[in-house]
């Protein structure tokens, strides 16, 4: 059985497994340092990291980010059965009150995750993280993946070196603390110029702060000295995540963006991942209309992940909760 108090090995299994960072040990250590409560659960063909989340009247539910993660070739129908069986028996032990166990399995189970989880009694649930993404294959030449952007995207790559943009990946943890004041001050303008809802300040300053298996790299571009684009990728395993970006008002012309993600391309394949997650497309939300065609720009595949899944632990409180949020039905 896998040691689910032991990081290396835990970690070791979510690689092994092509799981998500967000159910990497360093998660758990990240929002814990957040404040939020977490526990583990594992067993020899899963690991989930569940964390607490909480809703009016002393409730809550516990939440596992783009998990569990699940052994591959396996039988998916006896492996969640086993999940949930012995989730709801560790998470009861717990003092909180919960009210559901809410998953979010990534595409590599799709769609069969979707139908294992129903078929156990599971039901839909408003998606947590990215419904939508495209992923790039790293494992490609560079030559190959400029080839599939589109045109649009290579020539604003080639506009944003000629107009002497400069982009700066920094991975050092002391440089990346140096560096956290100018991507607060750019994310801070670009939250009040689109009115985005963003997490408090320390949660992006402890993002920086991440080294070692679970890391983050900044990606700042620069006009001169003028920094007018930053962007957080993080990196886990095998896989880079777009996570968040950040650009200055009345620059659009230099394409900043563009090149800063294009080089946040080349490090991590330079580094040895094989999957770039752009994290999130919609062509639904319409106010994802400018994101989605941007990150369209750089190729790679459309992916649909299963979505969020509830499984109730107090029958009573769940159903209230439905009839009162827009839960799917």
């Amino acid at each position: 059985m896998i040691d689910f108090l032991n990081p290396a090995a835990w970690n070791a299994f979510v690689r092994e497994e092509s799981g998500s960072p967000l159910q990497s040990w360093e998660w758990g250590v990240f929002q814990e340092t957040l404040g939020k409560k977490i526990v583990r659960v594992a067993d020899d063909d899963f690991v989930a990291l569940f964390i607490w989340q909480t809703l009016p009247f002393h409730r809550g539910y516990w939440y596992a980010p783009r998990g569990p993660v699940v052994r591959r070739n396996t039988d998916l129908g006896n492996v969640f059965e086993k999940f949930r069986r012995k989730s709801a028996e560790r998470l009861a032990k717990e003092p909180e009150r919960a009210i559901s166990i809410r998953v979010e399995p990534d595409y590599m189970n799709a769609p069969e995750a979707s139908t294992a989880l129903q078929a156990l009694g599971f039901t839909k649930a408003n998606p947590v993280q990215p419904h939508e993404t495209r992923i790039l294959d790293l494992k490609n030449p560079e030559v190959q993946l400029l080839k599939e952007m589109e045109h649009d995207t290579r020539y604003a790559i080639r506009t944003a070196e000629r107009r002497s943009i400069t982009v700066r990946l920094i991975s050092d943890k002391h440089d990346k603390q140096n560096a956290f004041d100018v991507f607060w001050d750019l994310f801070e303008e670009t939250a009040k110029r689109h009115d985005l809802k963003n997490y408090p300040e320390n949660y992006y300053r402890e993002l920086f702060a991440l080294y070692g298996d679970l890391k983050t790299v900044v990606a700042a571009s620069y006009l001169e000295k003028t920094p007018i684009n930053a962007s957080i990728i993080l990196l886990f395993g095998k896989e880079a995540i777009y996570l968040y970006s950040a650009s200055r008002t009345g620059y659009g012309r230099y394409n900043a963006p563009s090149l800063a993600l294009w080089k946040a391309i080349q490090f991590a394949k330079a580094d040895g991942r094989t999957k770039f997650d752009l994290w999130g497309v919609s062509r639904e939300k319409s106010g994802w209309k400018g994101i989605t065609s941007f990150k369209e720009g750089f190729g790679g595949t459309q992916i649909r992940e299963p979505g969020a899944w509830d499984y109730p632990i107090n029958k009573f409180f769940y159903h209230l909760y439905r009839s009162l949020t827009k839960l799917p039905h």
